[in-house]
């Protein structure tokens, strides 16, 4: 596994890559050849240059390049270029997948030069606490009017297919979450998120809502037409219903860590509800998952 600042050295020059840590893909930016070059690591972390594991096949390659000249020529390389809080916060910017290393609480003056959200993050990840009433926004225990509800549904949303309407949304409110975060950040304290934020919140409120709405659907539909539907039907429910789970989850993400993200769906949020369209009949459940009521699905236009 590659780590580090990867170097090419001979016995000339030494060289080193700037925007990966493996040795393959620096030769491609560099554009050596990398058969003329002898390896090595630079463990920045630990102040640690290696040379890099060979074979006897490539042993034979390198012959003569030599290790002594190479070694040395790659010390000065580090000395030069990599010695400095600022020459190595400069090379890291362009590698974030060293960053997980920054982490470590004795490198926070340098991760602060690479990148200031990642220290922000990480803290606000580790104060998460699970808060029902922060977290679960299904807190109604009255139907709300329709006319409330579409008001918070924008026209050209309501106009659409009702069974795709969620999952457009689930894939929308992530794009700005993963946006608003950056890959880059996101690829070292995404694991966290999901763990400890979003985890916790898709757990917690799939749970009370889940049980609740599968029986009042499967209920209502009927018995012996529900034996009949029961695939499809439960494929529709369950997709309407996991995938907004799955967007309150991003919005706990939002919540959290601070994001200045809109989105249509944090404002229908706050009605305290979650609507499964189902066999003509948009059907409103709230706190725990308690059903509310519902109306027909032609109200909504």
């Amino acid at each position: 596994m590659c780590q580090g600042c990867a170097i090419f050295a001979n016995n000339k020059k030494a060289l080193y890559a700037k925007k990966t840590v493996s040795h393959s893909d620096g030769a491609k930016e560099l554009r050596i050849n990398e058969d003329k070059y002898r390896k090595f690591e630079y463990l920045w972390w630990k102040k640690e240059l290696n040379q890099v594991h060979y074979d006897e096949v490539a042993k034979n390659i390198l012959a003569k390049v030599d290790i002594e000249k190479a070694t040395k020529l790659s010390s000065e390389l580090v000395k030069k270029n990599l010695k400095s809080q600022a020459q190595l916060a400069k090379w890291l910017k362009g590698v974030p997948e060293e960053w997980d290393k920054l982490l470590d609480p004795k490198f926070k003056s340098l991760a602060m030069k690479v990148s200031p959200k990642l220290l922000t993050y990480q803290d606000k990840i580790k104060s998460f606490k699970y808060s029902d009433k922060k977290f679960n926004p299904y807190q109604a225990t009255k139907l709300p009017p329709v006319e409330e509800i579409k008001k918070a549904i924008p026209v050209k949303v309501r106009n659409q297919v009702w069974s795709q309407v969620w999952s457009q949304v689930r894939s929308q409110v992530w794009s700005q979450v993963w946006s608003q975060v950056g890959s880059q950040v996101w690829s070292q304290v995404g694991g966290q998120v999901w763990s400890q934020v979003g985890g916790q919140v898709r757990s917690q409120v799939g749970d009370q809502v889940w049980s609740q709405v599968w029986g009042q659907v499967g209920g209502q539909v009927g018995g012996q037409v529900w034996g009949q539907v029961r695939s499809q039907v439960g494929g529709q429910v369950g997709g309407q219903v996991w995938s907004q789970v799955w967007a309150v989850s991003y919005w706990g993400i939002k919540t959290q860590l601070g994001l200045s993200i809109k989105h249509w769906f944090f404002d229908f949020l706050k009605l305290g509800i979650m609507i499964v369209f189902v066999k003509g009949k948009a059907k409103v459940f709230g706190k725990k998952g308690k059903f509310l009521g519902e109306y027909d699905i032609k109200e909504f236009k």
